[in-house]
Order: structure tokens, then C-alpha cells, then sequence
């Protein structure tokens, strides 16, 4: 169209292909990939919408999934300048989601979650001050990315560790462990006292390669690291060697699924039922239905870093989904303030 174009992503993108990008006679029909066409998880789409004119031009933009299963979660794209979102609906027709988008001057993100790349987080774990949080590669992807752990409180001491973004098209737990490291990095007394007699290491992005290079759920080599422990891919060794090292005292790896609610499993329902109780107190920030459940089995059995830890070690394990929708990156920020707070509550 005149005026504006569809640009593909090198870090984060998906579709990746110029022949998954086709102008109509008012749009663009995208055609985002799915390495292993898992329904479940095929919600990955990234590109950046670049309007050369002085105004907002009208275009149609029809999204090609390939599969009606979960369509019902498909009806809106996301359009974003910065890190101010807006959800726009889109109608579902078999296969496709249809969108007429206004698209405002110069650069905007396409996408069906709110966008944190590779390289932010290489971008947030290089700002940090060394006096608050320790940075470190626990091992390499196999496109040779560092995985990369953030750490605060005792080097020494069993940690209580948190996970984002085992599945790269999750992106909401990038944004609430964001908050959790600037809060950290920011030292206020409330921060420091909470990692006095406590060693809090965050894994951010595990699977660097999978949200750089725009997969759904798996690294490149295939592996969905709910099954880390069983898997001779780069990022499976790194993380099981990872939690071998580190005995956790507890895990809690999060994620962000399509369902509009917040919430958790665990093995130990006392504790959980603190943490519920503490963040649904914190009603202006946990304003979705939110509840936890005692969770025996973890996907993955005990192939999954958590389960390992809770075999080998006597871990207490976490495992939970929040949602961005209605919500703007600060909110999840605060929000992941507060999740650390109860959580490191009860250890």
C-alpha cells in the first residue's frame, strides 16, 4: 500500500519470511509460522508497521493461522508505539483473523502479545548496578545467546529462583520479572531487606534463541523446557545443570496463556495460600479471577526443572499464568513487585 509497508523482525519476529507477507488490494495478509503446529501455542505474531505518510492510513489486515482450534482467543491483534498498547478486535472467518487497523505515522508493532525482545533484556541486565544484583551466563543456546541469570542476597545460600519465558510467545513474564529486577536494582531498604538472608536468582529468558528468532513454544532444536531434564539440547543441559548447581529452595518458572485470569499451582497449598491471599489483597493490581491450586504432577513430569528440583531436593514448586490484557507495562511491573514479596514471604 502507499505509504505503508510490513517489516519483518530479525529479533522477535514472526512470520520471518518475505513470502509470509502478501499485499492485498487494501492490506496485508501475514501468515505467522508454528514450528510444530501446536494450537495451543500458535499465537506467535511480531512485525513492525511502517507508515511513511503524515496521517494515519486504513488497512486491512488478515491474519492467516491455519487452524480454527483456540480461534476464540484470536479475535484482536495488538498494536503498539513504545510500551503503550492498544487491543484492537479482529473477526474471526474459519482460519483468519480480519483487523482494520487506523495505523498512526511513523513505526508500530503488530503482534498478539505486548513485545519484549532478545535484546531489551540484554539492554536491562547491562544497566544494572553491581552493588544490588549479580549478572551471569549459565550457558549458551544454540545459536550461541547467553542465558542469563540475575541475582541478589547471599551467593552462598539455597536460592528461591523465578522463571519467565520458557515459552517465547509468553511475553507478560518478561514484563512482571522486569519489575522485579529494577525494583531489586533500585535498592530501596524494603528491597534490601528482603534479600538480607535471601538469595532471589531470576532466569528472565531461558530460551533466548525461541523468543529472538519468533517460536511458539520450543527452542530451536525442538525442546519445550517443561522437559529441560531429559533433552540434550544446549538450553536443557544449561537450565538442569543450572538447578543442579544451585539446590533451589523453591521455583516458580511463569508463563502467560491466552485465558484472561491470573494464577498458580503448587506442591506445598499452605504457602500457596498465603501467596493468594497477599496478592489478591492487592485488588488494583490482581483485578482478574485469580485462585491457585494444589498441583501434583507438573508438565513435563520430572523432566521438568521444577519437579527435578523438588525430587533431588525437596524444592517447594510454583508454576503460574497472569495476563496482560486491560493492563499496561507499569501495571505488570507492580505486579511483579508484589508477586516477589509474597513469594519471598514465605521463605
Amino acid at each position: 500500500m502507499s505509504g505503508l509497508q510490513v517489516a519483518l523482525l530479525e529479533d522477535g519476529g514472526n512470520p520471518r519470511s518475505p513470502e509470509a507477507v502478501r499485499e492485498t488490494g487494501d492490506g496485508f495478509l501475514l501468515a505467522p509460522f508454528s514450528e510444530d503446529g501446536d494450537a495451543n501455542y500458535k499465537f506467535r505474531l511480531d512485525v513492525e508497521l511502517v507508515n511513511e505518510g503524515p496521517g494515519p492510513v486504513e488497512a486491512t489486515f488478515v491474519v492467516e493461522w491455519d487452524d480454527e482450534a483456540y480461534s476464540r482467543h484470536r479475535h484482536y491483534v495488538l498494536l503498539t508505539r513504545g510500551e503503550a498498547w492498544r487491543r484492537l478486535p479482529a473477526a474471526i472467518e474459519g482460519t483468519r483473523a480480519v483487523a482494520r487497523l487506523a495505523v498512526p505515522p511513523g513505526r508500530s508493532h503488530l503482534s498478539m502479545h505486548p513485545p519484549y525482545n532478545h535484546a531489551r533484556l540484554v539492554r536491562l541486565a547491562g544497566a544494572l548496578g553491581a552493588d544490588a544484583l549479580r549478572v551471569r551466563s549459565i550457558g549458551r543456546s544454540l545459536r550461541g545467546r547467553d542465558i542469563l541469570a540475575i541475582e541478589a542476597g547471599p551467593a552462598d545460600a539455597r536460592p528461591l529462583v523465578l522463571q519467565a519465558r520458557a515459552h517465547p510467545y509468553e511475553s507478560v513474564g518478561s514484563f512482571l520479572l522486569d519489575g522485579m529486577v529494577r525494583w531489586l536494582d533500585a535498592g530501596s531498604p524494603e528491597a534490601r531487606a528482603l534479600v538480607m538472608g535471601r538469595r532471589v536468582v531470576l532466569l528472565p529468558m531461558p530460551n533466548p534463541d525461541g523468543v529472538a528468532e519468533g517460536t511458539c513454544k520450543r527452542t530451536l532444536g525442538g525442546l519445550d523446557l517443561n522437559e529441560a531434564a531429559a533433552s540434550d539440547e544446549p538450553e536443557g543441559v544449561a537450565l538442569t545443570a543450572f538447578y543442579r548447581e544451585v539446590r533451589p529452595r523453591s521455583t516458580f518458572d511463569i508463563h502467560g496463556f491466552m485465558h484472561n485470569s491470573d494464577g498458580f499451582g503448587t506442591s506445598d497449598p499452605v504457602r500457596g495460600q498465603a501467596i493468594c491471599d497477599a496478592l489478591s489483597a492487592r485488588t488494583e493490581l490482581f483485578d482478574k479471577k485469580f485462585g491457585f491450586r494444589h498441583r501434583r504432577e507438573p508438565e513435563g513430569g520430572l523432566a521438568n526443572p521444577g519437579a527435578l528440583a523438588e525430587h533431588e531436593f525437596g524444592s517447594v514448586r510454583f508454576g503460574g499464568a497472569f495476563t496482560w490484557r486491560d493492563r499496561n507495562a507499569e501495571h505488570l511491573r507492580r505486579m511483579g513487585v508484589e508477586l516477589l514479596r509474597a513469594y519471598a514471604a514465605q521463605f
